[in-house]
């Protein structure tokens, strides 16, 4: 089965992503076992590339709020499945 990101950690946050709707850093942290710093370059490569999206922010008790991440629903490499349904449901319809 061919890759669909680059390392494993961009996969294990896509897949993590599928289960949730939104994430923030430290959610990602926990699911990597990773450092802070880590998780944001993760993040900024799938953000660069459009597989994911900044999805708001939520406000904490003190400091800045907490930017939560998404998947980008408009990238097909998110979501390869519907693509095939989407073919599958076309050709059956023919």
């Amino acid at each position: 089965m061919p890759r669909e990101y680059k390392t494993p950690t961009q996969d294990k946050i896509v897949e993590f992503l599928k289960t949730k709707p939104y994430a923030e850093i430290t959610d990602i942290m926990g699911v990597l076992g990773c450092t802070k710093a880590n998780a944001h370059k993760a993040v900024s490569v799938l953000l660069k590339d459009d597989r994911l999206m900044e999805g708001g922010q939520v406000e904490g008790s003190v400091g800045r709020p907490a930017i939560m991440y998404s998947l980008n629903p408009f990238n097909k490499t998110n979501y390869p499945r519907v693509d095939k349904l989407k073919l599958i449901c076309n050709n059956e319809t023919r």
